[in-house]
């Protein structure tokens, strides 16, 4: 699907094997599409979504908008914007769990209600007996918590309904599992994570166990960069290399397998890459955690830019907190007055640095030697900033 448009391409799922290119093109009738591909197996038959490209970004904004959550031969589909990036549609960074919403409730009415709070990559209703859940996922981690805390607990059909973040509500659900089936005072799991492996030079919780083909019988590691032998044995890149250097041989069978070694192997790189993991950030003192689970592709980043339990220092003051501290520390965090390389010496908070440029001498005296006091330049106050040493 490389020639796919992201800006003007809908990615629609939860098709009936019925629905055909044709039934799709009766639909958006309103919304003319451009071009259609439903995605089918060898045997062609349809694997229950597609991809639909239109002539412009406002025409796929309009379709989606207007045909999300239709019933197409008896089941509600799925619309949502079409993304390139793997990482992004695998990431779990917003996803969210809405439980006891009455059992009359719709895609489309729990969509509406949580589309003012941020935008939505994906919303899927599940029908219970006496009551539906949701899973909606949005597209920042911050519109995920301010949902739970606007919506949690608020009566709707006479009821409070339960939002919690995914991760969060998978953790409690096991722990209540594991209270109801063990004798009390028994440790609760942290997540149900069965395995634990080397990857990177790092020991990792698994979550589910890994299969015995994604371990290197060098380092006995799952494969970083792994590549594939004539032989079809796997092996991390830089492991097979050490052993090339001094050996001509496999690892495994010792059959020749010459000097050179083998390209990457993308399939199998992209599978593992798709493993998810437990967050390796270590618990706290008072044993709170993150309980994210995320793919091995996307762990860097998670850790890097979006785990509120990594340590790091304030690019101002180089104060060490954690990130979730962070926004209320640059509320207090001062800092000095741009114009301090000029001699100015005050020092306060982002508000009161703004107020104090109103009437900062070197401030008003660089308005009038570029003439612009009719129309004033906007000031140039930094912000801190959360820093890590993980890059």
């Amino acid at each position: 699907m490389n020639d796919l448009d992201a800006s003007m391409t809908l990615y629609v799922s939860d098709l009936s094997k019925h629905v055909h290119e044709e039934t799709l093109f009766s639909v958006f009738r309103d919304t003319p599409i451009q071009s259609l591909r439903i995605i089918r197996d060898s045997a062609k038959v349809s694997r229950g979504y597609g991809f639909l490209k239109f002539a412009d970004h406002e025409m796929a904004a309009k379709a989606l908008d207007r045909y999300n959550f239709t019933k197409i031969d008896g089941k509600e589909i799925r619309i949502m914007w079409y993304t390139r990036d793997r990482m992004k549609r695998k990431s779990q960074v917003g996803n969210t769990y809405i439980g006891h919403l009455p059992v009359d409730c719709t895609a489309r009415q729990v969509y509406d209600t949580f589309k003012a709070i941020g935008d939505i990559m994906s919303c899927k209703i599940v029908k219970g007996k006496n009551y539906s859940h949701a899973f909606v996922q949005f597209t920042t981690a911050e519109a995920a918590n301010v949902a739970v805390e606007k919506f949690n607990g608020v009566q709707v059909g006479g009821e409070p309904i339960v939002i919690r973040r995914l991760n969060d509500w998978l953790h409690e659900r096991e722990v209540s599992r594991h209270s109801s089936s063990n004798a009390k005072g028994a440790a609760p799991p942290r997540l149900k994570a069965t395995e634990e492996h080397g990857y990177k030079g790092h020991t990792l919780q698994f979550c589910g166990s890994v299969d015995a083909s994604f371990i290197c019988s060098v380092c006995f590691c799952v494969l970083d960069t792994p590549c594939c032998t004539n032989c079809g044995h796997n092996f991390c890149k830089n492991c097979l290399q050490q052993w090339l250097s001094s050996s001509n041989t496999c690892p495994t069978c010792r059959r020749y397998v010459g000097s050179l070694v083998p390209p990457t192997n993308i399939a199998l790189s992209r599978l593992i890459g798709s493993i998810k993991v437990l967050c390796p950030t270590p618990p706290l003192a008072d044993g709170k955690c993150c309980r994210e689970t995320v793919t091995l592709d996307t762990l860097t980043a998670h850790v890097r830019d979006e785990c509120q339990f990594v340590t790091g220092k304030c690019t101002n003051c180089a104060v060490p907190l954690l990130r979730r501290d962070m926004k209320q520390h640059c509320a207090a965090c001062f800092f000095k007055c741009p114009h301090s390389i000029r001699g100015c010496t005050f020092k306060g908070t982002n508000a009161t640095v703004l107020k104090h440029l109103q009437t900062c001498p070197y401030e008003l005296c660089l308005l009038f030697a570029n003439k612009i006091e009719d129309a004033p330049r906007q000031p140039m106050v930094r912000t801190p900033r959360f820093q890590t040493k993980i890059h």
